[in-house]
């Protein structure tokens, strides 16, 4: 969510603001930050484990999982574009 965060126009804000968070008064760089706290908040809540070595990702994966992502149809309907080495450093922060 971070990495897409300035590329989502008001959605990140709207994001937060259905999660409860009182968004009035706060600049769209707050409501954003404000979006992915409550987001991670909520995984922490539901028990979703905040690491991917935490469900048995091993680093050495991380290039293949990182080209898997980069040819996934659906990553063209990113908010914002990644390069496989942006992908391979958003494995390595989430790992």
């Amino acid at each position: 969510m971070r990495y897409n965060a300035d590329f989502t126009g008001e959605k990140y804000h709207d994001i937060a603001r259905v999660m409860g968070v009182k968004v009035e008064g706060m600049s769209l760089e707050e409501a954003r930050n404000a979006a992915v706290e409550a987001v991670f908040a909520l995984n922490r809540d539901v028990g979703i484990p905040p690491h991917l070595r935490d469900v048995g990702v091993r680093k050495e994966d991380i290039p293949a999982l990182a080209q898997a992502a980069l040819d996934d149809v659906c990553t063209g309907g990113n908010p914002r574009e990644a390069t496989l080495e942006d992908i391979v450093e958003l494995y390595h922060t989430a790992w």
